[in-house]
């Protein structure tokens, strides 16, 4: 094999916080601390520094939810959070409405998954609010999480609604309200002629829970062809025109509230300083994420990195709750420029950006790898700086889980594990 000799480099992660660095002389940290070739080709060493930090979700766009959610739920570990959504449509066709025409009933159908459609109370009946949206809303525009749903609507309540989800997968039908469906009649052909002429007349509808401190769960609903209104009126025959929402011509909007004030964590958050926990927290709904840097890697030359595995590892049960707080099942790793701003790297199965799987590990503790080989080469052998990284739910809007993963300090630490040659 000539003289480079494969070694494998297993750097356990003390993600440290400020104070409680361990390494003594830093200048020392890097390629310094490699073995030599007559040593054995297996090190573990756990004097290393990784640090990290709960931070919470910048101002991120959240246009384009492909789930729906709607309620609220009360976390012993992350606090409550709240949900809502507004959802937009389009006209399938432009009738003419005649004076032998009679209406019926406008309802609004809505479908839901068996499995995976409820996060926190798993138990009861789901109570939400139908409000008919006054805001015209843009595909062109970005919508930010930082938007307050109050703007978007005035109080004409289309029906407050109340279902018990079955075990099954099932479509909901709901009947809104008379006065909505004689406005849709009395509308002349021309309203129904673009998407825009009628967008400006119905803007869509904002769904919230009907009560936000009730603890009932969060619930999903699935976008997709269900996904739409039916206003039903006869003459002599019976009649439907539907209304749609699709990805392209409609605005999809999940709005998510958090209070964390009554965490064990709220005082950490965003600090500049690196906590002394053992756990870290990540959210989805724009919630919160972690922080990762690497302070010594530029340290670490004259080596190629054949792979570069960063193992994330939950916490147990009694905080990744399995029945009513389910770990996130895919996290997102993204690294950050001189800005903080985030930017996908691409790994090494092809996607775009990194993504960690849950994987059982032991018994009762899961854990998430990334693989981050041809981004830790970049940082190593060229001029590119390193920033740190941020790990986050895969699709924050989509996705009402949360992880609680573990951090040097604690028993069953993060891990990162090199293996590389010398140049």
């Amino acid at each position: 094999m000539n003289l480079k000799r494969t070694r494998v480099f297993t750097l356990l992660i003390l993600l440290a916080f400020l104070t409680a660095w361990s390494c003594q002389d830093k200048k020392d940290f890097g390629i310094n601390l490699l073995p030599d070739k007559d040593k054995e080709a297996f090190i573990i060493n756990d004097t290393s520094t990784i640090r990290v930090r709960t931070i919470l979700t910048d101002t991120t766009h959240i246009n384009g939810a492909t789930s729906l959610l709607v309620g609220n739920y009360n976390d012993p570990i992350f606090g409550s959070t709240t949900s809502s959504f507004a959802i937009q449509y389009i006209a399938e066709n432009a009738p003419t409405f005649t004076d032998t025409d009679i209406a019926d009933s406008v309802v609004a159908f809505f479908s839901y998954k068996q499995y995976n459609n409820r996060y926190g109370n798993q138990t009861g009946p789901i109570s939400f609010d139908i409000v008919r949206l006054t805001e015209y809303l843009k595909t062109s525009s970005v919508y930010k999480n930082s938007l307050d749903p109050n703007t978007l609507h005035q109080e004409e309540i289309l029906r407050t609604y109340t279902f018990t989800p079955k075990n099954n997968n099932d479509t909901i039908r709901i009947k809104l309200s008379d006065a909505f469906a004689n406005d849709i009649f009395a509308q002349s052909s021309a309203t129904f002629l673009t998407d825009t002429l009628f967008k400006k007349f119905f803007k869509g509808i904002y769904i919230r829970p009907h009560n936000a401190t009730d603890n009932q769960g969060i619930f999903k609903f699935t976008l997709g062809a269900e996904t739409k209104i039916k206003f039903y009126y006869h003459n002599t025959n019976s009649l439907i025109l539907n209304f749609t929402s699709n990805s392209t011509s409609c605005v999809h909007l999940n709005l998510s509230n958090h209070n964390y004030s009554n965490t064990s964590f709220v005082s950490h958050i965003n600090s500049l300083n690196f906590p002394n926990d053992n756990v870290s927290y990540i959210q989805g709904m724009t919630g919160v994420k972690t922080r990762v840097d690497f302070p010594y890697i530029k340290n670490w030359k004259k080596i190629e990195i054949l792979r570069a595995q960063l193992v994330v590892k939950t916490e147990s049960p009694l905080i990744t709750n399995q029945t009513n707080f389910p770990a996130l099942t895919k996290l997102k790793l993204t690294a950050l420029d001189s800005l903080g701003h985030e930017y996908k790297i691409a790994g090494s199965d092809g996607l775009l950006y990194v993504v960690g799987y849950l994987a059982p590990f032991y018994s009762n503790l899961g854990e998430y790898s990334f693989d981050i080989s041809n981004y830790i080469n970049q940082i190593i052998n060229n001029s590119n700086k390193f920033y740190g990284f941020n790990i986050s739910s895969e699709t924050e809007i989509n996705e009402f889980e949360r992880s609680v993963i573990t951090t040097g300090k604690h028993e069953n630490k993060m891990k990162l594990i090199l293996t590389y040659h010398q140049l």
